[in-house]
């Protein structure tokens, strides 16, 4: 009897970093990077719809587009700020071209681990939590220079929109990289 399905829970997944290409987006080039923090009303409940999301500029926020199937996702970020920098980061959730629903924010803080664009965060603080508390992971070692890591199901959400509310006057750049589960 031959076996229909593959598994690969055991292959090898890549990080798409900022600059690289997206297969499942016909190659376009992933813009993972936040330069300027947003506005507060750039995320009010009623500036979530795809349409207005869409509109905020593009050096104020990050959008994370995966394809169908993926279950769960990683992210990791990098700043080319200095060490002990805060950045704090307001997370959202889409399923398809619905609204963005809060799902929480996080405090990224600067670690020295280099990475070609600056360096690793390595802490990650989850402050209050929105959308899905209980399914989210982070990952770390605080305050020894490792990369820490935000990970979770994607519960069928397949974008995910990253806006910089606080930005250290340090950072210029602030990269979300991502890789699949």
């Amino acid at each position: 009897m031959k076996q229909q399905f593959t598994e690969d829970y055991m292959s090898h997944k890549y990080w798409y970093i900022h600059g690289d290409k997206l297969p499942w987006m016909n190659n376009a080039a992933y813009v993972g990077n936040i330069t300027v923090a947003c506005a507060a009303g750039d995320y009010d409940a009623d500036a979530l719809d795809n349409a207005s999301v869409e509109a905020v500029a593009a050096t104020t926020k990050c959008i994370v587009t995966i394809p169908n199937g993926w279950v769960g996702i990683e992210f990791r970020f990098r700043s080319d700020g200095n060490e002990d920098d805060d950045n704090i980061l307001q997370c959202f959730a889409s399923a398809g071209v619905d609204y963005y629903r809060w799902i929480g924010q996080l405090t990224l803080t600067q670690g020295t681990l280099e990475h070609t664009t600056g360096h690793f965060v390595d802490t990650i603080t989850a402050g209050a939590a929105g959308l899905w508390p209980t399914a989210v992971s982070i990952t770390g070692l605080a305050a020894t220079n490792h990369i820490a890591t935000w990970s979770m199901n994607t519960h069928g959400y397949d974008k995910w929109l990253f806006l910089m509310s606080t930005k250290d006057a340090n950072t210029t750049n602030l990269y979300v990289d991502f890789k699949q589960l």
